[in-house]
């Protein structure tokens, strides 16, 4: 019995001397630099797996922050500002298909990605870029040639069309583009490619925002000449024929009773079956319209 409680009393001050020492460690970076001229802080950063290219700084500044301070280490991220090249994305949305291209909206990287053919083996570079001129910027913005989180996409091989989501507008080239950063040119849910009317201090008249307005686009469809758009305030709207100037009107309304219910967050909505919550995404194939709601789960098909 002595030995055994011998034994135990040993084990447990050993365990507790290991936990000093490692706590130690820790806390005193700088027991390194006397073993072996060792410096931690240093050293170890650039010992680093280089698996991806991280950044780091050999000399601090002096104090604590100071406004505008640059990060000192990038995780996960080639960089900051970059997207991280052709073949990278970044929670990308939706993606279409003409048959023969591949597009894919590259949604943290406020960009649309293009493959002029359907890729055939892993990691194959885009060929075409929208929402920036070159490959490796990432930059958001409001204008003919930016995006700012686009989400949804859809082409019927000629046309081209975007759900830019936090720009609250949909755009639309005309012919498919050709260049990178090519500008759109028509724009859905604003008057102008620069302006956001769902912004605070910009929100037009009920009656002017009911048909024209797009909350938070968060997918889109061209079906023969047709244009369906999911709308986060609770809609799908179509335009019946395919728009052809700024900030043209919708002519029909799912999701609502009518286009005078939108944007009214206290109207009482029970009808689940006229009613959406957080549409999400639409599909139509000439027979079956389809709509998929997140909160709500439910998918709301028409025959």
């Amino acid at each position: 019995m002595k030995k055994f409680l011998t034994t135990t009393f040993i084990i447990v001050v050993a365990t507790v001397l290991l936990i000093v020492i490692i706590s130690f460690i820790i806390q005193k970076r700088s027991f390194f630099s006397l073993v072996g001229g060792f410096n931690f802080s240093k050293n170890l950063w650039q010992t680093a797996s280089t698996a991806r290219p991280y950044k780091y700084v050999t000399t601090k500044s002096d104090g604590w922050f100071k406004t505008g301070q640059e990060a000192d280490v990038v995780l996960y991220a080639d960089d900051f500002n970059n997207s991280g090249g052709a073949a990278n994305l970044n929670h990308p949305g939706k993606v279409a298909s003409d048959g023969k291209r591949l597009i894919v909206a590259d949604t943290y990287n406020n960009r649309i990605l293009i493959w002029n053919t359907i890729p055939a083996k892993n990691y194959t570079p885009a060929d075409l870029v929208l929402g920036q001129t070159n490959m490796i910027t990432n930059i958001p913005g409001t204008a003919a040639d930016k995006l700012r989180w686009p989400q949804g996409v859809s082409t019927d091989g000629n046309h081209l069309v975007v759900a830019d989501a936090y720009n609250d507008r949909i755009l639309i080239w005309n012919t498919f583009p050709t260049r990178n950063g090519q500008p759109a040119d028509l724009v859905i849910g604003q008057p102008t490619f620069t302006s956001d009317v769902e912004m605070i201090d910009n929100i037009p008249s009920q009656s002017i925002r009911e048909k024209k307005d797009i909350w938070w686009p968060w997918d889109v469809l061209i079906y023969q000449n047709k244009l369906l758009v999911i709308s986060l305030d609770g809609s799908l709207l179509i335009w019946s024929e395919f728009p052809t100037q700024n900030y043209q009107s919708a002519d029909i309304i799912l999701g609502q009773k009518d286009f005078s219910e939108r944007f009214k967050g206290d109207l009482k909505k029970d009808n689940s079956r006229l009613y959406f919550k957080t549409p999400r995404s639409v599909a139509y194939d000439g027979k079956y319209l389809v709509i998929g709601d997140y909160n709500a789960r439910t998918m709301f098909v028409y025959n």
